[in-house]
């Protein structure tokens, strides 16, 4: 018979080759472990960065529209509100003001169709806290402030004024993160602030 030294090595390499079972179930162990510690910290962090840029947008928002203002030498709005469809989704609108025919304002000067576009992942915080709204912009209802959701709105004059000073606050719902955008001057001052700066 012949005797081949190489087959005793290579049935012992196939027996050492892979993983046990024991070994398998504490890296999955280990894994999910990990995983349930960091998860929330990714979800704060998804949160944070979506609220960041739906402050950014109303910003540029507001902005936007008190350039329109001077660029067209009209009453230039920007409203906000909270998706109908969904209640997590900012939205915003630019437009002139509603008039008469008598140059008035016509109620909160929101046409029909102010053509609302998406403006971040964000709720307006209109709820009240301690006596005080976060939310201080006009609203279109009649309704007094922090009693039901907007639309919101500023408003500035040809010359980039604004017609109504206040602040927008927003949260992601779920979270006592806060940004703000105010409107601090009758000059058409913008500021953006975060958690206690909105209060």
């Amino acid at each position: 018979m012949l005797n081949f030294p190489f087959e005793k090595e290579s049935v012992q390499r196939l027996e050492q080759d892979g993983f046990t079972l024991v070994e398998l179930l504490v890296v999955i162990l280990f894994a999910t472990i990990l995983g349930t510690l960091i998860a929330p910290s990714f979800v704060g962090l998804l949160n944070r960065i979506r609220l960041n840029e739906a402050a950014s947008a109303t910003y540029e928002v507001m902005r936007s529209a008190q350039i329109e203002a001077q660029r067209q030498k009209l009453d230039i709005q920007a409203s906000f509100r909270q998706d109908p469809t969904d209640a997590t989704k900012l939205q915003y609108a630019i437009h002139p003001v509603l008039k008469d025919v008598n140059g008035n304002r016509t109620g909160n000067g929101i046409p029909a169709n102010p053509g609302w576009q998406q403006g971040g992942r964000a709720v307006i915080e209109d709820d009240n806290i301690n006596g005080r709204c976060p939310t201080t912009f006009q609203k279109s209802s009649s309704s007094p402030i922090c009693a039901t959701p907007g639309p919101y709105y500023v408003t500035f004059n040809y010359f980039g004024e604004a017609l109504n000073l206040g602040k927008i606050t927003l949260s992601t719902g779920s979270t006592a993160v806060r940004r703000c955008v105010t409107v601090s001057t009758l000059i058409g001052t913008l500021n953006t602030g975060l958690n206690n700066e909105c209060d």
